[in-house]
């Protein structure tokens, strides 16, 4: 298992490398077609194709980053933080039939036995 996940975060390493080096390459042709001189009435498809490429990129990255920001803020909630967001579901989400799992299983845990035997 171990080496499983260990190849798939190398998969994960070596398309991110590639990506960015796409990402650089691709800033630096439509760099290069800012600088060079173009008549300003002219449009410029190349360019025009080179920005919407990295605009649409650099929005995937950002919503990216986002999603990991809020995954690394729930992942790093203390114990207590987990226990009191499990408690406000149970009392604002759980259905009825739930809650009652939930006390019978602590209500086992409490005489002793092991809920998961």
């Amino acid at each position: 298992m171990a080496t499983e996940v260990s190849e798939m975060l190398d998969r994960a390493r070596e398309s991110m490398n590639r990506s960015l080096i796409a990402l650089d390459s691709c800033a630096a042709r439509a760099e290069k077609l800012l600088l060079e001189p173009t008549d300003p009435q002219k449009y410029d498809d190349k360019l025009a194709s080179h920005l919407a490429w990295l605009t649409s990129r650099v929005a995937e990255v950002t919503s990216a980053l986002r999603q990991l920001e809020k995954h690394d803020r729930v992942m790093s909630k203390t114990p207590e933080q987990r226990f009191q967001l499990v408690c406000a579901y149970l009392r604002s989400e759980a259905s009825p039939v739930q809650r009652a799992a939930v006390a019978e299983l602590l209500g086992e845990l409490d005489r002793g036995r092991s809920v998961l035997s």
